[in-house]
C-alpha cells in the first residue's frame, strides 16, 4: 500500500476514532477538523459564529463514510490482487484496523440519534449514513479479511438504537434501523420518551 494512501487511511481513521467517545447529549464541531461539542453557552456562541450546525455534522458524516467506502475498496483490491505476499499482509491489516474503528464509530452515531431524538429529519439522516455507508463497507470488510484474522470484536453483531443491525455471525443485513422513528429502542410497540429541555439547549441552532 502506498504512503499515500496510508495517511489518507490514517486520517480517516483518526476521525472514526473521535466519532466513537461521542456520548449521549454531545454533538459534532466541525468548523475546525473534528471535535466532540458539548453545550454550553460559549461552546455555543463558537459553533454559532462558525456557523456549525447538526446539518454540517450530517453533510461532514456523509462525506467521511463516503471517503472511508471508496478507501476501503482500494485496499481491499490491494489485498486481493497484489503480487507481493508482504504487501497482501498490510493490506489485511489495514483492512482489520478500518473494520474496528467502523464498527466503533457507531457508538458514536448511536449517541448522536439519542442526542437529537426531537429531530425525526436528522435521525433519518444519520439513518440513512448508517444503511448506505457504514454497514455498507462493513460488510465489504468482512467480506474481505480471512475469517482466521477476525478478532473476537469483528465476530460480534453490531447494534443501534438497542437493535441488532448486522449479524455477526452470518453476515445479514437488516434494513430497518430506525428504532426512534418506529418507536422504542427497537420495540415499535414502545413509545420513545422525549428528552426534557436542559437550560443549556439551543434549539435555535443544533
Amino acid at each position: 500500500m502506498s504512503s499515500a494512501m496510508n495517511d489518507v487511511m490514517h486520517d480517516l481513521l483518526n476521525k472514526l476514532r473521535v466519532i466513537s467517545k461521542i456520548k449521549e447529549g454531545q454533538k459534532l464541531d466541525t468548523s475546525n477538523g473534528l471535535n466532540v461539542y458539548t453545550d454550553g453557552w460559549i461552546n455555543w456562541a463558537l459553533r454559532k459564529w462558525n456557523r456549525d450546525n447538526k446539518d454540517e455534522g450530517i453533510r461532514f458524516l456523509r462525506d467521511l463514510y463516503k471517503a472511508l467506502q471508496q478507501s476501503v475498496e482500494t485496499v481491499i483490491n490491494e489485498s486481493k490482487h497484489s503480487q507481493s505476499e508482504s504487501k497482501k499482509s498490510m493490506a489485511t491489516y489495514v483492512l482489520i484496523n478500518a473494520a474496528s474503528e467502523l464498527k466503533a464509530s457507531v457508538r458514536g452515531l448511536d449517541s448522536l440519534c439519542k442526542t437529537y431524538a426531537n429531530y425525526p429529519t436528522t435521525v433519518a439522516a444519520l439513518d440513512g449514513v448508517l444503511k448506505d455507508y457504514v454497514i455498507v463497507t462493513y460488510s465489504s470488510l468482512m467480506e474481505a479479511i480471512p475469517k482466521d484474522k477476525l478478532t473476537k470484536e469483528l465476530r460480534e453483531s453490531i447494534t443501534y438504537g438497542g437493535a441488532v443491525v448486522y449479524n455477526g455471525e452470518d453476515g445479514i443485513h437488516i434494513p430497518n434501523v430506525s428504532p426512534y422513528i418506529l418507536g422504542g429502542r427497537g420495540k415499535p410497540d414502545v413509545q420513545e420518551k422525549s428528552i426534557p429541555e436542559s437550560p443549556n439547549t439551543h434549539t435555535d441552532d443544533e
